[in-house]
């Protein structure tokens, strides 16, 4: 009999599927965190650094001016000062050669402090080297600073014979 029951199940077909057993649908709930990740914050401190640095550069130029020598000798761009009564306020962006009277054309970008002093159109200039004569040696400073080109007011020489007391 037991052969006929196995024999039986057999042919009957197919198990009955099991009882579903309620399961909890799945819900989506958001994180709430920060859309913005944190590692963000590096390249904008660096955006507003960089932002401010080019303000200050900006605020703080003055004027360009163009000078005309004999000669460029000495004066390297970028590297050679304007310098108004030994203090720096400009610097060269430029040297080129004027083809209409052969004489050499430097381009100064000044501060905007220097500029109120030398803008006017009896200003002199002329480059500081070091020069050695029977009357004397001048310009030594330039040898470890190098060449400037240094610059003179009319105005400036009548200040010297006003007295300033600290």
């Amino acid at each position: 009999m037991t052969d006929s029951k196995e024999q039986d199940s057999k042919i009957a077909g197919p198990p009955k599927p099991p009882v579903a057993t309620a399961r909890p649908v799945p819900e989506v709930r958001p994180r709430k965190t920060p859309r913005i990740s944190w590692i963000w914050v590096v390249p904008l401190l660096a955006v507003i650094v960089g932002a401010s640095l080019m303000a200050r550069d900006w605020m703080a130029a003055g004027p360009t001016i163009t000078i005309s020598f004999e000669s460029a000798e000495g004066i390297e761009v970028g590297q050679t000062r304007v310098r108004y009564k030994d203090v720096a306020i400009g610097m060269v962006t430029d040297v080129r050669v004027d083809h209409d009277n052969g004489r050499v054309l430097v381009k100064a970008q000044l501060n905007r402090d220097g500029a109120k002093y030398i803008t006017q159109p009896e200003s002199r200039f002329w480059v500081v080297r070091p020069r050695l004569a029977i009357s004397g040696v001048s310009g030594l400073g330039t040898l470890l600073s190098g060449v400037y080109i240094a610059v003179d007011t009319p105005s400036a020489s009548a200040e010297l014979d006003k007295a300033v007391y600290t």
